[in-house]
């Protein structure tokens, strides 16, 4: 009896290894996976882009071979944010799905009426695609859909590097100014010549702080906004701050405090711009003692 059990046990061994093997190792004869691309369309096609949630929507058009945000007031869009993403995007390669029903839509928030992020991609506003972002399975990815299909993916896109608010689409350098070769306030106008600052129609010798006149240059060089300013005071009365520079052309700056908050303009822009207050005082607590070197200071106290 023993040598038949023995048999017998080795026939049913062979047989569960026969049936586990194509389970381990796959179908041979099946066609390999091969990764597609999630968007197909030329980068230079695409002029407008989408994007919201289920309570905003931020709307970023390509006007002249410029990014600009057109509800808000065809500012400037950060064109190297844009490009980012839609490098982000046309980079999206499928892997298997980690669904394919669609009662799976509710579940990974990918649905029509259910989704943490939707972007729409448009050429002439003709839809380049639709593509759903919903709820994160690991560190900097989401689980995505395309509209129209039903299989839903695992991909490197995090609802974070696609916002909805205006803001942070915004060019945060659009009122900064380079180039500037004069600077007036109220109580003093510095010139640049030959690369070096001085005060125009200078008394008594009155010589110029390089590092504070170029400090101040570069306050206006690196200005950053922080972004618009929904219900800014007007910008009138004698706490407004007025500066004017030159570059390729004259512009006028006003600043003011309100109720500890900082607020700026630019005289060829419409909206008034919040501002960080290390900013503000940057440009405002500049005036011409500051600004004086210290050898013209020394030899004004010491005059008999």
């Amino acid at each position: 009896m023993t040598k038949p059990i023995t048999w017998l046990t080795g026939v049913l061994s062979l047989q569960v290894v026969l049936i586990i093997l194509p389970l381990v190792f796959g179908n041979t004869n099946a066609e390999p996976f091969k990764a597609t691309a999630l968007f197909n369309f030329n980068q230079k096609q695409l002029d407008k882009i989408i994007i919201s949630d289920l309570q905003a929507e931020v709307v970023i058009e390509k006007i002249s071979g410029k990014w600009v945000l057109p509800k808000l007031n065809h500012l400037s869009a950060n064109a190297n944010e844009v490009d980012a993403l839609i490098n982000r995007l046309v980079s999206l390669r499928t892997k298997w799905p980690v669904a394919t029903t669609v009662s799976s839509h509710q579940r990974f928030e990918v649905s029509e009426d259910a989704f943490r992020r939707k972007l729409e991609l448009f050429s002439n506003d003709t839809s380049l695609g639709v593509l759903f972002l919903g709820t994160s399975p690991g560190f900097k990815k989401s689980h995505l859909r395309m509209a129209g299909n039903t299989e839903i993916f695992a991909l490197e896109l995090n609802a974070y590097d696609a916002p909805v608010s205006a803001d942070e689409w915004l060019d945060k350098m659009i009122i900064a100014t380079q180039a500037i070769t004069r600077i007036k306030s109220s109580e003093f106008e510095l010139i640049k010549k030959n690369d070096l600052w001085e005060f125009n129609n200078a008394d008594n010798g009155e010589i110029v702080d390089l590092d504070q006149a170029n400090t101040l240059n570069s306050a206006f060089a690196t200005l950053r906004v922080m972004g618009v300013a929904d219900d800014a005071p007007k910008m009138q009365g004698g706490d407004v701050v007025t500066l004017e520079v030159s570059s390729d052309k004259i512009l006028r700056y006003q600043l003011l405090e309100s109720k500890g908050d900082h607020y700026i303009k630019r005289s060829d822009i419409d909206p008034i711009f919040r501002l960080n207050e290390h900013v503000f005082k940057r440009l405002t607590e500049a005036d011409k003692v500051s600004l004086k070197h210290s050898a013209t200071i020394n030899e004004e106290t010491t005059e008999p």
